[in-house]
């Protein structure tokens, strides 16, 4: 039973973390479990990092993502000898060293990392799609200023494909561009078995690759392809693009201003942090969602618009199609249809009455199923189950 626990956060770009922090701590408080945040990069608690989660008791350590092990390789929470739950908001396959550290438990957005994590022998795993705060949707209505949003960065989809272009050999690349069609073609293979089929296909061994680069290649590019494919397919409707580029050494050159520069009804902003892209929400109509990366999950980019006022544009993927009906409370575009947005987002948005009934549909389902409340009680749960599992 779960009667303590206690969130460790840091920076990310637009302080998405912090922010998932506050909400999931005051959910747990709601659910009658005492919650504490320490933010690791408060100069109070670096003095003492373990003498202060000590102090705070907790049955269990949370953050969303990951942390960088110590000099020693070690996790903080190894050291604390307390077991720990990492929130991931990225396919797992990058925090795959994490997965197997002691003390640790994982929880992913997208259910393919459930049966992947297991396929390699590990069990402390379990799904966990992110919620969306109840109180959003008590905020009252603003007039509308924005007809259709895109909250995000820019993935230089062009600049990563030339630099693997001169990094990779024939083979790769070859391999490389057979899983980018594979994944783009459907809305169930996820972003690994893409690249095993093409493996497969292709008669090379995972051994004779550095699977992980041509992973990441596949993930970025696929990216930002999606999510420049789907803007620049909006002809019509004015867009609005807060944002800036992908940090990481492996994001190159070109940004929003370098894709869309050419689209007179596109508005290029500056990046906001999270806070300010709820207020924008409430100020619009549409809000896009491109998530390809995610087909039997979602991070909360699908469920916090509707508590806000705004239609969720989204990927047509098995989880969407599960949690929502395309064309009564979400408007679902499917693999490679970005073509057909244009004359859906006209439709809509020319009929306010429709467009407003579809939001408010869509708001009551995130309150049914999709608040971090719901996510609290889910870890509540399952954790005790999990507690066996891991390696102490």
């Amino acid at each position: 039973m779960l009667e303590r626990v206690c969130f460790l956060t840091n920076y990310n770009q637009y302080q998405s973390k912090r922010h998932f922090t506050k909400e999931l701590s005051k959910a747990f408080e709601e659910e009658g479990v005492e919650s504490t945040i320490f933010d690791v990069e408060d100069p109070q608690f670096r003095k003492m990092p373990h003498f202060k989660i000590h102090q705070a008791s907790p049955d269990l350590t949370i953050s969303f993502n990951s942390f960088v092990p110590s000099a020693d390789g070690k996790y903080l929470w190894e050291q604390l000898k307390i077991p720990h739950l990492s929130i991931l908001v990225d396919p797992a396959l990058y925090y795959m060293d994490m997965v197997a550290a002691p003390y640790s438990i994982v929880s992913v957005v997208d259910r393919s990392d459930v049966e992947g994590i297991k396929s390699f022998g590990k069990q402390n795993v379990f799904f966990l799609p992110h919620g969306a705060s109840r109180e959003l949707a008590e905020e009252k209505a603003e007039e509308k200023e924005f007809d259709v949003v895109f909250i995000g960065s820019c993935y230089d989809y062009l600049s990563l494909r030339e630099r693997w272009q001169e990094e990779l050999t024939k083979g790769e690349v070859s391999l490389l561009e057979e899983s980018i069609e594979i994944f783009l073609n459907d809305n169930v293979t996820p972003l690994h078995a893409a690249l095993a089929v093409a493996l497969s296909n292709q008669n090379i061994s995972p051994k004779e690759i550095d699977f992980m680069q041509i992973f990441r290649y596949l993930d970025i590019y696929t990216r930002g392809l999606d999510r420049i494919r789907l803007i620049r397919s909006i002809k019509d409707a004015k867009v609005h693009v807060f944002g800036g580029s992908c940090e990481g050494d492996i994001f190159p050159y070109r940004g929003w201003q370098d894709y869309l520069s050419d689209m007179a009804n596109v508005t290029v902003h500056n990046p906001v942090d999270y806070e300010e892209s709820h207020r924008i929400l409430k100020r619009s109509r549409i809000s896009l969602n491109s998530s390809p990366f995610f087909k039997t999950g979602s991070h909360e980019r699908l469920f916090v618009p509707p508590l806000l006022g705004a239609l969720v544009v989204a990927n047509d993927t098995v989880y969407t199609r599960k949690e929502f009906i395309d064309g009564r409370d979400i408007i679902l575009y499917p693999p490679k249809g970005w073509s057909h947005m244009n004359d859906r987002i006209n439709a809509v948005l020319k009929d306010p009455t429709s467009l407003e009934g579809m939001v408010r549909l869509a708001k009551e389902k995130v309150l049914q199923n999709h608040t971090w409340n719901h996510r609290a009680r889910t870890i509540k749960e399952i954790i005790p189950k999990l507690l066996t599992t891991i390696a102490s």
